[in-house]
């Protein structure tokens, strides 16, 4: 039994680590998402410039390489 509680408890810590990462990615993402939507549409093509950058280089990122950096600064 003492193999199994302690299998759960592992289960458990990673479930809140788990959750944390996604709540701070939707909160992240929220703050980013509204004033780089702005820039995109904007007439001025500097912030336009800007906001196309950001885009290539975080769309460019391999969603594996996102998976192991983030679970590297949350165990830090």
């Amino acid at each position: 039994m003492t193999g199994f509680l302690g299998a759960m408890q592992i289960i458990a810590g990673g479930l809140g680590t788990t959750f944390v990462l996604t709540v701070s990615s939707f909160i992240i993402g929220g703050v980013l998402a509204f004033p780089l939507a702005m820039a995109r549409v904007a007439k001025n093509p500097f912030p336009r410039l800007l906001s196309g950058a950001y885009t290539s280089i975080a769309r460019g990122i391999p969603p594996i390489a996102l998976s192991s950096s983030s679970a590297w600064v949350s165990s830090a």
